[in-house]
């Protein structure tokens, strides 16, 4: 040390005996480790063996690419070499020969010698014909004269027969005199079986489903089992639809909080993780073994399984109220079930009532 605060030494110079000022550098400015205050060296390296371009002293940089952009195996950052081609083909897909990876030259010859491949398609990708191996020519057309719009080369969507892309005519009939059905499928299936006719079948039962549901023929839990797969907004389009009347689709909609309550899945590996029981004032964990047994004595009565009959169904098997491994309820069970349905219902029924009444009031 021997510096003072402005910076002169003791020997009455700037520099110490070694030749050092005070933050460490000498008159060259390279300090004791030999790195000036930019971190280079006297030869202009850096700690790390690079300049001030980043080149080693070899001339490669840390990504191992010298100052003309190519690696000790010669080739650059694309995987070019010197003489411009990666995996043995140029930027324009050429080989050394002059030809592409379809084997044609930029003349369009092929490497046969003549100017379609082997399976009969030009460099382009045509064959003799003027189509493509999608079957489409340069102008976007298939072989029946349609592009993908479902245009015809006419300028109509039909072809000089009078069918469309996809085979039918203007009445939608198709060259078998068949038609296609609201879904796009054909009238008739494969057993002769008339498809709109069952189609209606199933509005139709779907509609009687509807009335005993409102009509109180059927519980909720029913009403579910044969309609989980729709929403309720799309069970109140489809009665709107289908003619059924405005206090019947009200009567409906008051069942909606029941009919999303029961269409919630059963999730088996969560429950597990999660619930608790209180049986006889002590906690219990459900297990697997009880859970699947409840869920099969479920099926085997022909339950509806959801996340609410199955949670019901286990709080009763450990309660000792109910045998799973039976196939048939006891009128007791029975009696217990619809218990619950009737409590779980009440709120739904309240809002039914007031429907009622104020369909009383506009008469």
């Amino acid at each position: 040390m021997g510096f003072n605060e402005l910076g002169l030494h003791r020997n009455g110079t700037l520099y110490d005996e070694d030749g050092y000022d005070k933050d460490g550098y000498d008159q060259q400015g390279f300090g004791r480790d030999g790195y000036n205050k930019q971190g280079y060296d006297q030869w202009g390296y850096d700690r790390r063996g690079y300049d001030r371009k980043g080149y080693d002293g070899a001339g490669y940089n840390e990504k191992g690419y010298g100052r003309d952009g190519y690696n000790k195996d010669g080739y650059n950052a694309y995987g070019y070499d010197r003489d411009g081609y990666k995996d043995g083909y140029d930027k324009w897909d050429y080989d050394r020969e002059g030809y592409n990876r379809r084997g044609f030259n930029a003349e369009g010859k092929h490497r046969n010698g003549s100017y379609y491949d082997e399976d009969g398609y030009d460099k382009a990708g045509y064959d003799v014909e003027g189509y493509n191996k999608h079957g489409i020519d340069r102008e976007g057309y298939n072989r029946r004269g349609f592009n993908a719009e479902g245009k015809h080369q006419n300028g109509s969507y039909y072809d000089a027969d009078g069918y469309n892309i996809d085979g039918y005519d203007r009445y939608g009939f198709n060259r078998q005199n068949k038609m296609k059905d609201s879904r796009g499928e054909e009238e008739f299936d494969s057993k002769g079986v008339h498809k709109k006719r069952r189609l209606q079948k199933s509005k139709d039962a779907l509609v009687k489903k509807i009335y005993e549901l409102v009509d109180g023929k059927i519980s909720i839990k029913q009403f579910v089992k044969h309609t989980s797969y729709y929403t309720m907004p799309q069970l109140l389009k489809f009665a709107a639809n289908e003619g059924i009347d405005r206090d019947t689709c009200i009567m409906l909609d008051t069942y909606r909080d029941e009919f999303e309550r029961y269409k919630v899945p059963f999730a088996k590996e969560e429950y597990l993780k999660t619930t608790t029981l209180i049986i006889g004032g002590q906690e219990i964990r459900p297990t697997k073994d009880d859970v699947d047994k409840c869920i099969e004595y479920l099926k085997s009565i022909k339950e509806l399984v959801c996340n609410v009959t199955v949670r019901r169904t286990i709080i009763e098997y450990k309660n000792g109220r109910l045998d799973v491994s039976k196939r048939t309820r006891s009128k007791k069970e029975e009696l217990i079930s619809s218990i619950y349905e009737g409590q779980e219902a009440l709120k739904g029924l309240q809002g039914r009532i007031q429907t009622e009444e104020d369909k009383e009031q506009r008469k």
